[in-house]
């Protein structure tokens, strides 16, 4: 999918493009995510939550680079042990 993406945005000479991804569902696709922001130094992220999201911000955070990361995040716990109490 990562290859896709890159396809994509070469076709429409894209050049700043910031792809949204769901912070519930980034958390458990830190790895394919980190190869997608490395493929291009013009590519970033815009994680977002939907009301009732719970995920681990700091395994996000120690995962990803951070200089490439926009954030819009509504709701979010910080103990694992919550993460699952709702949403994804």
């Amino acid at each position: 999918m990562v290859e896709q993406m890159r396809t994509l945005c070469a076709k429409y000479a894209l050049h700043q493009v910031s792809f949204p991804v769901r912070a519930c569902f980034a958390e458990d696709s830190t790895a394919t995510l980190s190869v997608l922001l490395e493929s291009d130094p013009n590519f970033s992220l815009t994680l977002w939550t939907g009301k009732m999201d719970i995920f681990n911000r700091r395994k996000l955070e120690s995962k990803l680079d951070l200089s490439r990361v926009f954030v819009d995040f509504s709701n979010f716990a910080d103990k694992p042990d919550e993460r699952d109490a709702f949403g994804c």
